[in-house]
């Protein structure tokens, strides 16, 4: 594991426009309880259009990876809009329901309750 978060901080040091870098960074921030860290990694931003304005177009796991980190971040901090607006782009792809399972909870919450 000290491994993995060492190459994971050295990708993201050296390569922080790598969305894959950024991605597991963030991870292990949160894993670590630092979601304003994790956040900064993003630029404050959870728009893949806004973090990367000169690309028109995302392979499918770059998405997923991407709204997958942003999902458990948005329902950490309890924003609702922002939990919900990443949970319907997973459920519009269709990943695997599992997945979309472990935050019922909070989709129940905060849209239909």
């Amino acid at each position: 594991m000290e491994k993995h978060e060492a190459l994971s901080e050295k990708t993201f040091s050296e390569c922080p426009e790598y969305l894959y870098g950024r991605v597991h960074w963030a991870k292990i921030l949160m894993d670590r309880n630092d979601y304003k860290q994790a956040n900064e990694v993003f630029n404050n931003t959870w728009d893949l259009k806004k973090l990367y304005p000169q690309r028109k177009v995302f392979h499918i796991t770059e998405v997923l990876a991407f709204y997958s980190t942003a999902i458990t971040y948005h329902e950490n901090m309890q924003e609702e809009s922002e939990f919900l607006f990443a949970f319907d782009v997973l459920r519009e792809l269709d990943v695997e329901e599992d997945i979309l399972l472990q935050y019922s909870p909070s989709v129940m919450k905060w849209r239909f309750l």
